[in-house]
């Protein structure tokens, strides 16, 4: 075999290579499994209030203190607070926020 038609087969068997490599990476991945939070237990009650700001006023009605966190929809979520046994505290979000759920931290 020439040295021409070596160095076409190399850069033939490169170029295809080079292909397999690209198509398996083009290739999409399964998601990996979400580490969705848990909703806070039905003891925990929220009032959510509608405005310029919406907001949600959270109640600790359990026996036991938990860690929640106000979930808001188009806009910044609460920060996850600390809430002893009859304890409440209120989350207020931008604008566009609406309130949407109450997870566990």
């Amino acid at each position: 075999m020439s040295l021409r038609k070596k160095i076409v087969a190399l850069g033939t068997t490169g170029l295809a290579v080079a292909g397999l490599s690209l198509a398996a990476a083009a290739t999409p991945l399964a998601p990996a499994p979400s580490a969705s939070a848990a909703t806070a237990p039905n003891c925990i009650t929220t009032v959510a209030k509608s405005g310029f700001y919406d907001s949600v006023t959270v109640t600790n009605g359990c026996s036991s203190t938990y860690r929640v966190k106000a979930i808001f929809a188009n806009g910044p979520d609460g920060t996850c607070t600390t809430l002893r046994a009859g304890y409440q505290y209120t989350s207020t979000t931008g604008a566009a926020g609406r309130f949407d759920r109450l997870d566990l931290c």
